[in-house]
């Protein structure tokens, strides 16, 4: 019998590979949503049983204490995804017979998070994000964000009204660069209401949000968010900028917090900078060079990165529409320096709002010994999916599937 040929491609071009890893993907257990009880009774007891004794101080990577969003912990722990897992242990001394890790696309959320579809209005956080602040809606301004689609999937779930989406390059230069996507998002964005501003340089912002001295909540940002950062070398897409450029990188970093100080809400307000962790990007040292002797910021923490908790964003190198792997990234969360003892001193309200911006957010949880050895002991060790937890609300992460069944 003649041998079967494989055909390099399904239909529309999409490599078998991915077809088949989002199918595998979408049969896996779902895993629960960041606000629902039964997740939290069932994380915690799971992390207790797998370290009872250790003590809760969280691990560390660049520098930082390390965080994990409850979705991402739950995806790993709960559901058995390996590619979560291997996030949240990036970095760390995994022990022998542990499973490598896998391509993103068989997390259980992927097939979610390709689409921009939004969720039901119940949920209350995208990703690290509050949907409102007291009684006003959140304001975030997005910067340097390639082809936009952050700030897209922060729009449709935050609503429009909330996001501020810049980029550093020209409107023609962004559908240039991401010919698939970067016009479509920028009209999309427009459309529904958002505003877009092209040609802001991270190093002088005030430039172009000049202070409002009219209402203090339209004066500020609450989240000031750059992704990835990195200078564009002109002529050569794509460039990781590591050695000539490393220089204008680091001065791109101390200028950009110093800046963003001028625009973020001083008390409670945050500024996130996302970034990778492994060699050669992990000697860029951004909490010192965001917090430089210029900038009023003081780092707080670190939260492990999980693109999927941001359904329809694709990483995007600097005028290139590939992107690149970020298994081992983090968000870096910086405040305001003294905001934390004016929050404290403002009593239960600021206190309450502060929990809202910053790690101890109730959809964030520290990375302890004992988060590493549930994450250990379970999926990388190759442990079946547990229970799925029953699907009782609806979070950030929880968009409707999409996709072959």
């Amino acid at each position: 019998m003649a041998k079967r040929r494989r055909r390099p491609a399904g239909a529309m071009g999409v490599p078998l590979g991915a077809k088949r890893a989002r199918r595998e993907a979408e049969r896996a257990p779902s895993p629960a949503p960041n606000g629902s009880a039964d997740l939290d009774a069932d994380l915690d007891a799971d992390l207790d049983a797998a370290g009872s004794t250790t003590p809760p101080n969280p691990t560390t990577r660049g520098g930082q204490p390390l965080y994990v969003l409850r979705e991402t912990l739950a995806c790993a722990v709960r559901s058995g995804c390996v590619a979560c897992a291997h996030k949240i242990v990036a970095g760390a001394a995994v022990p022998p017979g542990c499973l490598p890790n896998v391509r993103p696309e068989l997390c259980p959320r992927a097939a979610a998070a390709l689409s921009f579809a939004a969720p039901e209005p119940a949920a209350r956080f995208v990703g690290l994000y509050p949907r409102t602040v007291g009684r006003r809606p959140v304001r975030v301004l997005t910067v340097g964000d390639g082809d936009l689609s952050f700030s897209l999937s922060l729009a449709r779930r935050l609503g429009a009204a909330s996001v501020t989406a810049t980029t550093f390059e020209p409107r023609a230069s962004v559908a240039a660069s991401y010919p698939d996507t970067g016009a479509a998002n920028v009209a999309e964005l427009e459309r529904l209401g958002a505003r877009v501003v092209h040609g802001v340089d991270v190093a002088n912002l005030a430039r172009w949000f000049p202070a409002q001295p009219a209402s203090e909540a339209d004066a500020f940002f609450d989240f000031v968010v750059f992704n990835f950062p990195c200078v564009a070398v002109r002529g050569a897409p794509g460039s990781d900028a590591q050695s000539a450029e490393m220089e204008a990188n680091l001065e791109l970093l101390a200028r950009f917090g110093e800046s963003a100080c001028e625009l973020v809400r001083p008390v409670r307000g945050r500024v996130h900078v996302a970034h990778k962790t492994k060699a050669a990007f992990g000697s860029w040292d951004v909490p010192a060079r965001v917090c430089g002797a210029r900038a009023a910021l003081e780092p707080e923490g670190a939260v492990v990165f999980d693109r999927c908790a941001y359904p329809g964003y694709t990483n995007r190198k600097a005028l290139d529409r590939k992107s690149f792997p970020v298994s081992d990234a983090v968000t870096y969360v910086f405040r305001v320096r003294g905001s934390a003892r004016s929050a404290g001193a403002g009593g239960g309200a600021a206190a309450a709002d502060d929990a809202v911006f910053g790690l101890s957010a109730p959809t964030v949880t520290p990375v302890t010994a004992a988060v590493v050895g549930a994450v250990v002991s379970g999926p990388l060790r190759g442990a079946p999916a547990r229970r799925p937890v029953p699907r009782t609300r609806r979070d950030s992460s929880d968009a409707p599937r999409t996709g072959p069944r």
